[in-house]
Parts: structure tokens; C-alpha cells; sequence
């Protein structure tokens, strides 16, 4: 009698995995048509996307160099860790809220 040899498996070599690229996360685009340090005013009393209220708030100068190279101590702080938005009050008790934009595209001079 004839060998009949079993049916080998063919070695496959797993196929590598799909290399991924990540980006490393970096500062959110600027949202279009937005100036850094630019005032907006809206109808509702919680600020959009890339926006902050201005309520006086001390901002970090570590994380938001570009916002402070506008706006210095202008509106307060301590110009070594901190600075402060500025405060203006709401049109009206319920609104329009005025909020500034921290993340936008630097004004050219």
C-alpha cells in the first residue's frame, strides 16, 4: 500500500500587524474665522467650544503662553504663573455672556 501523506499545514506567517499611526495629541485646530484673545458675545450662559467666560478667571501662562503674549496682566495675575481674562458682566442678569476665545488663530500685526 501506498503512503498517503496527510495534508501538512502550511505555515503561515501572521501577518504584521497594521502599523497605526498615532498622532501625538497637540493643541486643538483654531476654530475657523476666530481670533486668540478675540470677545464674542452669546445668547447662552456656557461657553462654545474654545471659548472661556469672561469672568476674571486666572488662566495657567504654562498652558496658555500665547493667550498670555496678548493679553499680559492686563486684567490681573501674578505674570509669573498666572493671568486673569477679563470680567465683563452680562447684558442682563439671563444673558447675552460675553466669552473669550483661548484657542483661535493669533492675530498677525
Amino acid at each position: 500500500m501506498a503512503k498517503v501523506k496527510a495534508a501538512s499545514k502550511a505555515k503561515t506567517k501572521p501577518k504584521a500587524a497594521a502599523k497605526a499611526k498615532v498622532k501625538a495629541p497637540g493643541p486643538p485646530t483654531p476654530p475657523p474665522g476666530y481670533f486668540l484673545g478675540e470677545i464674542e458675545i452669546f445668547g447662552f450662559n456656557y461657553p462654545p467650544a474654545n471659548f472661556a467666560p469672561c469672568n476674571g478667571a486666572l488662566m495657567s501662562i504654562m498652558r496658555n503662553q500665547a493667550l498670555f503674549a496678548l493679553l499680559g496682566t492686563t486684567y490681573g495675575g501674578n505674570g509669573v504663573s498666572t493671568f486673569a481674562l477679563p470680567t465683563l458682566a452680562p447684558v442682563k442678569p439671563g444673558g447675552p455672556f460675553y466669552f473669550i476665545c483661548i484657542n483661535g488663530t493669533f492675530p498677525s500685526r
